[in-house]
């Protein structure tokens, strides 16, 4: 989070309604970010095996890219917030697994 540009971070803030003190430097506010961050509960089983549903469907799609790299941290926190949203509006998130 202290890599983050101002600007995420404020997003980040304003996106969860965390309540900070005006006038905070970056870094104070990628540390109330990253506390914030931390303290959101995932169950490990769900995100990992959404992770290799999502690298195994969605592969093709980033194996051209430039980005290509950066693909399983990306992926990975995609993942999570996606479980995470799906979780907090109640809906089940389906995960098909495929054998190859």
């Amino acid at each position: 989070f202290f890599q983050m540009p101002v600007n995420t971070l404020r997003r980040y803030k304003r996106h969860f309604k965390l309540l900070t003190r005006p006038g905070m430097n970056k870094a104070q506010l990628a540390d109330h970010v990253a506390r914030h961050f931390k303290s959101i509960p995932v169950i490990e089983k769900e995100a990992l095996t959404y992770f290799i549903y999502m690298a195994k469907n969605y592969k093709s799609r980033f194996d051209q890219n430039i980005w290509s790299i950066l693909v399983p941290r990306v992926l990975f926190r995609f993942t999570i917030q996606m479980m995470r949203s799906a979780r907090r509006s109640g809906r089940r998130v389906k995960v098909v697994s495929q054998t190859s």
